[in-house]
């Protein structure tokens, strides 16, 4: 137990759990979560107090690896070049990229209270909720297929994603996550060529 908690506790303090570090005698160092609990109390004062001291390095250890790899996951979707964003299973937007909310225009706060539907202009719905229901329930992904998003400022864009399941570790479905891109660009070619090819086949 450290010097600071003993003292806090002797002195009638209400104490929280202070972590600190040992040297564990081979080189390399110990968490250590203490605790000061009161084990009689009169007054309004403390007449005796347990100590507890546990070992929490492997916590700390697990929480450390996960920050990173949560730091890492972040630094890749943010990087990513084609939006990217995380529903849960009733549609509502949950987390996306930079990219994501670009192109839809939104701050970040209007975003978490849309969903994927409220994006999605009404023609394309049906067939969306055919596709989570036929490919992604049953599969735990969908095909690459093509929709359409309404942004901010209303205009309506197409654009072609790809969607994967989430489960939590008894299996239950979570929610889903998406990449997407905007195909403007190419739809626009695609419609020139058509358009040149007809009129070579009219001259």
């Amino acid at each position: 137990m450290s010097i600071l908690a003993v003292g806090a506790a002797l002195a009638g303090i209400p104490y929280c759990p202070l972590n600190y570090r040992l040297a564990d005698g081979h080189g390399g160092w110990r968490w250590i979560e203490g605790r000061a609990v009161p084990v009689e109390i009169q007054d309004g004062k403390a007449l005796g107090w347990v100590f507890s001291c546990s070992d929490i390095t492997e916590r700390k250890q697990v929480r450390g690896v996960l920050e990173q790899s949560e730091h890492k996951f972040r630094r890749l979707y943010e990087s990513m070049m084609d939006a990217f964003v995380v529903v849960d299973m009733a549609g509502q937007i949950q987390e996306f990229n930079s990219m994501y909310q670009e192109l839809l225009g939104y701050s970040e706060a209007e975003l978490r209270e849309l969903t994927y539907v409220d994006l999605t202009p009404e023609r394309w719905h049906a067939s969306e909720a055919d596709i989570i229901q036929n490919q992604v329930l049953r599969n735990g992904f969908s095909e690459v297929y093509e929709k359409e998003y309404r942004n901010k400022s209303g205009t309506v864009f197409p654009v072609e994603l790809r969607t994967y399941l989430m489960r939590d570790e008894s299996g239950q479905a979570t929610g889903m996550w998406a990449i997407v891109r905007d195909i403007s660009e190419r739809k626009k070619r695609e419609g020139a060529l058509r358009q040149s090819l007809r009129e070579l086949e009219a001259s």
